[in-house]
C-alpha cells in the first residue's frame, strides 16, 4: 500500500505539479495555486519516508528553501519523528519567519528535546507574543509546570492566550489552587468560554464536583464543551443519574452533543445497568450523525454489553461505517463475556483488519468458556504474540494442571514479564509443586522482575503447603520494605503462611496491622488459632470478627465448628450452627455436618447421630457413615452398627476404605450371628429436606 501511494505521488501528482510550475510561474496567483497543492501533498504525508519523498520532488522543482513550503515540511518532520530532517531544513532556509522558529521548536519539544526547543527559542531575536505561547505551551504540555511559570512571568505583555495555557497546565498537574488563581487573574472582560471550560475541566478531571457544579452556575454562555465537561464531572464522581439529567437540559438547551458527549453519557448508561436508558440514548445519536462514528459505537457497543442486551450491542456493530479492529474486539469480547464463542469467532474471521489485541481477545474468549483446544490451534496461527497471549497460555496449561506445558510455553517466551511467571508459580503452587513454584520464584527475582502482589500471594500459598516457613521469611522482608504487609490481600497470605508454620504469634502481629481485614483475613487467623489447637482464641476471634461488623462465610464456620469437635465443645457447636443458618443465612455444606457428626458420637448420642446422618438434605457420605460406625464400635453399640453396616454393603464403596475397615471389625464383634435385622426406616427414604428441617428434632432443643 505504502509503495502504490508513493508511486501515484511520482507519476500523477508530481508530474502535474512539473507541468504547472513550467509553463504557469509568470502568474502570482497559478504560483500560490501551485504552493498550495505541494503544501497539501505535505500533509497527506503519513510516514516519514513519503515526506522525505516528496522534499526530494521540491527540491527538484527548484522550491529548495521555500519559506512557505519548507515550514510545512519542518512541521510534518517533526509530527512524524524526523527531527533531524526538520533542523536541517531550517538551516538551508534563507529567509525564516515566526512560524518557522515556532514550527521548529514544537517539533523539538515534541520528540523529547525541549532543552533544544528552549535553545532555538533563546536564538530567536525578536519574539512575537505566539512565539512566547508556543514555548510555554511546550512546557505545559511536558508538565514542566515550573519552567512555564517562569517563562511566563517573563513574559512581556500577558494576553488571555498565555493565562489559558498556564491555567490548563495547572489543571493537568493538579495543582487546582494555582488554577483558580490564574483563572481569577483574568480581567472580567477578557473572560472567554475558553477560560470558563478550562477551570470547569480542571475540576471536572480532579473530580472535584461542588466546584465543578459552581463554575458551570455561574456560566452565562456554555459549549457543547462546558456540558461535556460537567457530565464527566458526574460521571467521575459515580453520579450516573445526575450525568443523564444534564444531558436532558443540554437537549433542551439547544446545544448540539458531539462524539464526547455520547461516550461519556454511554459510560453512565453502563454504570446504571439500564438498557432502555442506552436505547433512547443511542436514538439520539442515530438521529443526529448520518453514519455511525467507530469510536461511539464502541461506547455503545460496550455499554450495551455491561447492560446484558447483546442484541442491541450487535445492531450498534453492524451500523459503525467503518469498522476498525477495536470495534470488532469489543464485539468479540461481548460475546465471549456472555459465553457464546460461536458468534465470537464469527465476528473475529469477519474483521478484515487484526492486530495482536483481537487475536489474544479470541484465546481468551475460547479459554474462558472452556475451549482449551481451540485455544491452542488459535495460538498456533497468531501471526504475532505479545506478552499477554503468551501469558494467557502460559496461565491456561498451569490452571488446567499441565504443568509441563505450562512450564516449557514459558520458556519458550522471547520476553517474559511478571504476569508469566505468576502463572507459572501459582500452577505449581496449585499442583502441589511447592519447591518448584518457590525456585520460580528465585529465579524471578534473579532476571530482575519485581513480583506484584498476585505472584507474592501464590509464593506465600507455596510456602504453606510446605511449611518452607525460611522462604516465608524472606518473601516476608522483601514485601514489608515495600509496604505490601499492609495490604490486604498479601497481609491476609501472610498470615495464613506464618499461621500453617505455627507462628501464631508473627500471624497475629500482621492480621492486627492490616488496616483493612476482609471476611478471609479473619478466616485466616482462626484457622491459624483452630489448627494450633487455640480453640479458645478461635472462638475468641470469631466473636471480635463479629463485632467489627464483618460476615463469616461457610469457611470461617467450618473452621469455627472443626475447633469445636476438635474441644468436644458440642453445645458452642450447636450455637454457632445455628447462628449460620439464622443470622447469617448460609446453607450449611457437608464438611458442617460433619463436624456435628463427629461431635455427637464422641459424647455417645448415638441416637440423635444418626438421625442427622439420615435428615441431612444429600445424601450421607462415606466420612459421614464412618463417623458414625466408629461411634458404634466406641460405645459398644454392635446392634446399631450392624444395622447400618448391613445397608451400606449395599452401597459401591471403596473397598481399600477405613469403612470396611470399621464393617470388619464390628462383624467379628458380632461373632454371635445376631447382626440385627434389615431397617425399614422411613428417615433414610428422605433425601431432600432443608437444612433447618433436618435440625428439628436435633438442634431446636437443649442437648
Amino acid at each position: 500500500m505504502r509503495s502504490l501511494r508513493v508511486r501515484v505521488w511520482k507519476d500523477r501528482s508530481f508530474s502535474s505539479l512539473a507541468c504547472s510550475t513550467t509553463h504557469s510561474v509568470d502568474s502570482a496567483e497559478a504560483q500560490r495555486e501551485v504552493e498550495n497543492r505541494y503544501a497539501a501533498l505535505i500533509r497527506k504525508c503519513r510516514h516519514l519516508h513519503e515526506v522525505r519523498s516528496v522534499h526530494g520532488k521540491l527540491v527538484e522543482a527548484g522550491f529548495d528553501g521555500h519559506r512557505y513550503l519548507t515550514n510545512v515540511l519542518i512541521q510534518m518532520y517533526g509530527n512524524l519523528g524526523g527531527i533531524q530532517e526538520a533542523k536541517l531544513a531550517f538551516e538551508r532556509m534563507p529567509e525564516r519567519n515566526p512560524y518557522t522558529w515556532n514550527f521548529l521548536i514544537v517539533a523539538c519539544s515534541r520528540n523529547g528535546h525541549l532543552e533544544e526547543a528552549r535553545m532555538v527559542f533563546d536564538k530567536l531575536p525578536e519574539k512575537s507574543a505566539v512565539t512566547w505561547n508556543t514555548m510555554i505551551s511546550c512546557y505545559a504540555q511536558k508538565q514542566c509546570v515550573s519552567e512555564a511559570k517562569c517563562l511566563f512571568d517573563s513574559l512581556p505583555v500577558k494576553d488571555v492566550f498565555s493565562r489559558n495555557i498556564l491555567l490548563t497546565a495547572y489543571a493537568q498537574s493538579g495543582n487546582l489552587a494555582e488554577a483558580k488563581e490564574m483563572f481569577d487573574s483574568i480581567p472580567s472582560e477578557e473572560l472567554t468560554s475558553i477560560c470558563w471550560n478550562n477551570i470547569l475541566t480542571a475540576y471536572s478531571q480532579n473530580r472535584q464536583l461542588p466546584e465543578a457544579k459552581s463554575v458551570f452556575d455561574r456560566m452565562t454562555e456554555r459549549t457543547v464543551e462546558s456540558w461535556n465537561a460537567m457530565i464527566t464531572a458526574y460521571v467521575g464522581n459515580g453520579e450516573f443519574a445526575a450525568a443523564l439529567h444534564l444531558f436532558r437540559l443540554l437537549k433542551l438547551d439547544g446545544t448540539r452533543p458531539n462524539k464526547i458527549t455520547f461516550t461519556c453519557v454511554a459510560e453512565a448508561c453502563s454504570s446504571i445497568g439500564d438498557p432502555t436508558e442506552g436505547r433512547a440514548l443511542f436514538q439520539c445519536v442515530t438521529q443526529s450523525d448520518e453514519t455511525l462514528d467507530v469510536l461511539v459505537g464502541n461506547g455503545f457497543v460496550n455499554m450495551f454489553t455491561k447492560c446484558g442486551s447483546l442484541d442491541d450491542a450487535k445492531l450498534v456493530f453492524d451500523m459503525i461505517a467503518e469498522k476498525n479492529s477495536i470495534a470488532g474486539t469489543s464485539m468479540v469480547n461481548a460475546y465471549a463475556q456472555e459465553g457464546r464463542t460461536r458468534q465470537a469467532k464469527l465476528v473475529f474471521d469477519e474483521m478484515v483488519d487484526h492486530d495482536v489485541v483481537s487475536w489474544t481477545t479470541m484465546l481468551a474468549a475460547y479459554l474462558n468458556n472452556g475451549h482449551f483446544t481451540s485455544a491452542e490451534n488459535l495460538f498456533a496461527l497468531m501471526p504475532a504474540r505479545d506478552y499477554l497471549a503468551w501469558s494467557t497460555m502460559v496461565l491456561a496449561y498451569a490452571v488446567k494442571g499441565n504443568i509441563e506445558l505450562a512450564t516449557k510455553l514459558h520458556e519458550e517466551m522471547p520476553v517474559k514479564d511478571a504476569t508469566s511467571w505468576t502463572a507459572l508459580i501459582s500452577g505449581h503452587a496449585r499442583a502441589g509443586h511447592s519447591k518448584q513454584a518457590l525456585a520460580y520464584f528465585k529465579l524471578m527475582d534473579l532476571e530482575g522482575i519485581e513480583p506484584d502482589r498476585i505472584t507474592l500471594m501464590s509464593a506465600l500459598e507455596a510456602c504453606a503447603s510446605s511449611t518452607a516457613l525460611a522462604e516465608g521469611k524472606t518473601i516476608f522482608e522483601g514485601a514489608a520494605g515495600r509496604g505490601l504487609d499492609r495490604d490486604t490481600f498479601v497481609g491476609t497470605a501472610l498470615v495464613s503462611m506464618f499461621g500453617k508454620c505455627g507462628r501464631l504469634d508473627q500471624a497475629r502481629a500482621l492480621f492486627d496491622n492490616l488496616p483493612l481485614p476482609n471476611v478471609v483475613s479473619w478466616t485466616n487467623i482462626i484457622v491459624a488459632y483452630a489448627q494450633s489447637g487455640e480453640r479458645s482464641l478461635a472462638a475468641e476471634m470469631f466473636n471480635c470478627m463479629d463485632l467489627q461488623g464483618e460476615q463469616p462465610n461457610w469457611l470461617t464456620f467450618s473452621t469455627v465448628l472443626a475447633a469445636c469437635s476438635h474441644g468436644g465443645l458440642l453445645e458452642d457447636a450447636r450455637c454457632y450452627f445455628l447462628r449460620m443458618i439464622g443470622d447469617n443465612s448460609i446453607d450449611p455444606v457437608v464438611e458442617h455436618y460433619r463436624c456435628l457428626v463427629d461431635l455427637l458420637g464422641r459424647s455417645g448420642q448415638l441416637d440423635r447421630m444418626e438421625d442427622l446422618v439420615n435428615e441431612m438434605p444429600f445424601e450421607g457420605d462415606e466420612v459421614s457413615w464412618t463417623a458414625v460406625l466408629g461411634a458404634c464400635s466406641l460405645h459398644g453399640d454392635t446392634e446399631r452398627g450392624g444395622r447400618i453396616a448391613k445397608q451400606l454393603l449395599e452401597m459401591d464403596l471403596d473397598r481399600g476404605s477405613a469403612l470396611y475397615l470399621l464393617l470388619a471389625n464390628l462383624y467379628t464383634s458380632l461373632s454371635n450371628g445376631n447382626a440385627g435385622q434389615e431397617s425399614s426406616d422411613p428417615r433414610l427414604e428422605s433425601r431432600s429436606r432443608s437444612p433447618v428441617d433436618g435440625l428439628r428434632s436435633l438442634f431446636l432443643k437443649e442437648t
